[in-house]
């Protein structure tokens, strides 16, 4: 089952915003802007814009928001476009690299993690500016 003609839910914002935000260290004002929902028939929990219209089909839900997590929260890996929107100001989690690296990255090498990250997936940052995400565990980009 796809979900495709399922309603989507909205969940409750609290767990996810303070659970995401402690993995960052971010405030969890960072997800006042978001709602979070799930379909029927499927593991992703989508974020959206709060105060959107509740959408009624998954393809309304996809023109107001995206894909998240991969899975409910804990156990949901976050995807590498959510982390592009709310990993500029996280201090937990990242891997700060310089252009050559960033460079390799991007065209596929395999990142370092250091030791004391403790995310399934962690934010890659040049600078201020989000450039990826990585497999906490394989050093690897995460696609979309």
């Amino acid at each position: 089952m796809n979900g495709e003609g399922a309603t989507p839910r909205a969940l409750p914002w609290a767990p996810l915003a303070t659970g995401l935000a402690a993995t960052y260290g971010l405030s969890s004002a960072v997800f006042r802007e978001f709602m979070f929902f799930t379909v029927p028939g499927e593991l992703r929990v989508y974020a959206a814009v709060a105060g959107a219209v509740h959408p009624l089909t998954r393809a309304e839900l996809l023109n107001l928001g995206w894909p998240a997590l991969d899975a409910p929260f804990p156990e949901g890996r976050p995807t590498a476009e959510f982390l592009a929107i709310v990993g500029t100001d996280a201090t937990r989690n990242v891997i700060d690299v310089d252009e050559t690296t960033a460079t390799a990255f991007l065209r596929g090498q395999p990142l370092a993690c250091p030791p004391e990250a403790d995310a399934p997936v962690l934010i890659v940052r040049r600078g201020s500016r989000v450039v990826g995400a990585v497999d906490g565990a394989t050093g690897r980009a995460i696609v979309a």
